[in-house]
Order: C-alpha cells, then sequence, then structure tokens
C-alpha cells in the first residue's frame, strides 16, 4: 500500500510513519545553506590571498622604486662630476698654453671658481 500524502499550508507532507514527517522544503534549504557555508570560507581565503599578494607586491615595487631612484641621482652626480672635470682639463689645458698673464689670471679665476 503506498504512503499516504497530505497537504500542510501549500506544502506535501509525504507520511512515512506516525514520528518522523518529511518536509521537502527544509531539504531544499539545508543544501543551499550548506553550499553557502561550505563556499564563504574558501572566497573569504581567496580574498585574504589576494589582498596579502597585493601589498607584498606593492612593497616590493616600492623598493624596486627606490633604488632605481637612487641609482638615477647617482648617475646624474656621475655625469655632472665628469662635465666639471672636463671643464677643468680644458682650462688646465687653456692655461698651460697661454701666454698672455692676464688671461692666465682669468683661467685660474674660472678653474678655481
Amino acid at each position: 500500500m503506498p504512503p499516504k500524502t497530505r497537504v500542510v499550508n501549500g506544502t506535501s507532507r509525504l507520511k512515512v510513519d506516525e514520528k518522523y514527517v518529511l518536509n521537502l522544503n527544509n531539504v531544499r534549504n539545508i543544501s543551499s545553506r550548506t553550499f553557502v557555508i561550505s563556499y564563504t570560507p574558501s572566497f573569504l581565503l581567496l580574498h585574504i590571498l589576494i589582498s596579502i599578494g597585493l601589498y607584498v607586491i606593492d612593497n616590493r615595487n616600492q623598493v624596486l622604486q627606490q633604488a632605481i631612484n637612487k641609482q638615477f641621482s647617482v648617475n646624474s652626480i656621475m655625469k655632472e662630476l665628469s662635465d666639471i672635470s672636463r671643464y677643468h682639463g680644458e682650462i688646465m689645458l687653456l692655461l698651460l698654453d697661454e701666454e698672455d698673464p692676464f688671461h692666465r689670471d682669468d683661467l685660474i679665476k674660472k678653474y678655481n671658481n
């Protein structure tokens, strides 16, 4: 004999035994809750890992940018020093070849400034 079914408050309930009543709506709610509860921690973990990764990348980018800026400043100082030494070398060559003492004094003043 098939089990009896009856409708209560718009939901169908299958009467299996007097003690156990199976509500089909509860099974659907339990599975959706289980789905949300099981995937929420994984999404949170993914979000945390992405945030930490971006933080580490940003810090390494800042360190690299500081190293590059330092190297650029060293290069510019070295270029300036080499330009100054070239200028001093040219003045020194002009001093060695200069016969006029007044013009020579002017070159010495240029060299010292």
